[in-house]
């Protein structure tokens, strides 16, 4: 599976007229019976959406406040991601008459066609804050919080990479979440500008949208619209022609075949270096060693040494299959292995973690000339 998140706006995404239709919640739960996790990102204060929307739950973080607020609905937890806007500009803003306003945790909102007067109080007070619009909302956050870098703190904290991330939204402040997104989808009451840039734009308008990119992600995974992710395509030059070359992150084969000296390791290393740097993870088979030096790289087995990283990575990796095959197993009512695969997972998922911390300094492998070393010790210079 590719896409592990579907992160969704609520207000002309989810919500028509503030309300959620049925036919949208049930494909919401019907995606998280996949085992796909939603994440909810809003511009609304966080006690009035879940005053609206008692489908909250079906989420595993909300981010609201337009990113300032991060949300754990089973834990009913709450963390701001960013100091207060001063009250001294709420009090500035009453002062000049500015009504709608409200504050929340962290943002402060009102309507056009206040924004000038919000602007010119922001710049009296002296304050370092931003005006964020959204479909006639005027909101004032601290600098650098979006929509964005909100996502991007739930999915730190859920240990999902945003390339493992579908994002769909309608309105001007989507922008910044749908850009972190590995696929960006805007609903076809989306503002132009969104439907642009978006790398898929749905048939159907609010839910009804939604409803259509989660048939996708249940039915293939978006296999069907992998010919549309060109944006995240790694340039590579052009032909003689001139016409333009470049390879997508997932999906291409590419064969680079040469005499040696001819320069393959240099265009595969062009290749790799802006993939790296994007955020993608790459795994090289180098018997001859000429990618150690990639900045970044762990040489998983280099002259019989095994780095540990290696080993703790796939047995917690196990320990997680593990236990959600035991999951699902007693989703469909087979009990009996249930209990068998959560002590299965806990055992692997201590020995995962005792490998990454070196708790075995080094554990040679029987029948082999290989040695589990730690992370800290250079490949040579333990003992033989």
């Amino acid at each position: 599976m590719r896409y592990h998140i579907l992160a969704a706006d609520y207000d002309g995404t989810l919500a028509r007229d503030g309300r959620v239709d049925e036919p949208t919640l049930a494909a919401l739960q019907r995606l998280g019976e996949t085992g796909r996790k939603l994440v909810l990102v809003t511009g609304r204060q966080l006690d009035d959406l879940l005053a609206v929307f008692p489908g909250a739950s079906l989420f595993t973080r909300i981010v609201a406040e337009n990113g300032a607020v991060l949300y754990h609905p089973d834990a009913r937890e709450t963390r701001d991601l960013a100091a207060p806007v001063p009250a001294a500009l709420v009090d500035t803003l009453r002062g000049a008459g500015v009504t709608p306003l409200a504050a929340g945790r962290v943002i402060v909102s009102t309507w056009q066609p206040w924004d000038t007067t919000v602007l010119e109080a922001i710049r009296t007070l002296g304050l370092e804050l931003q005006v964020i619009f959204n479909k006639g909302a005027v909101m004032v956050l601290p600098s650098g919080v979006n929509k964005a870098s909100g996502l991007l703190a739930a999915l730190d904290e859920l240990k999902i990479s945003p390339h493992n991330c579908v994002g769909i939204g309608d309105a001007e402040n989507d922008h910044a979440f749908l850009g972190v997104c590995e696929c960006a989808v805007a609903v076809s009451n989306a503002l132009p500008m969104l439907k642009e840039k978006a790398d898929w734009v749905t048939a159907a308008d609010h839910g009804a949208g939604v409803v259509e990119i989660v048939d996708h992600l249940v039915r293939d995974d978006l296999a069907e619209l992998e010919s549309r992710l060109i944006r995240r395509a790694i340039p590579l030059g052009t032909t003689a022609e001139g016409a333009a070359v470049s390879v997508r992150p997932q999906g291409d084969s590419v064969l680079i075949a040469g005499p040696s000296g001819s320069g393959k390791s240099t265009l595969t290393s062009a290749m790799m270096e802006p993939l790296m740097a994007a955020g993608y993870q790459i795994c090289v088979v180098d018997p001859e060693g000429d990618y150690a030096s990639l900045p970044g790289a762990i040489n998983g087995l280099l002259r019989g040494h095994l780095h540990s990283r290696v080993p703790a990575t796939l047995l917690i990796a196990l320990g997680g299959f593990v236990a959600s095959a035991g999951d699902s197993l007693n989703r469909f009512g087979i009990t009996g292995p249930f209990a068998v695969a959560k002590l299965i997972s806990v055992v692997l998922l201590l020995v995962g973690f005792l490998v990454s911390i070196e708790a075995f300094r080094e554990i040679r492998v029987p029948f082999t000339g290989i040695r589990l070393a730690g992370a800290r010790r250079e490949p040579g210079t333990g003992p033989s």
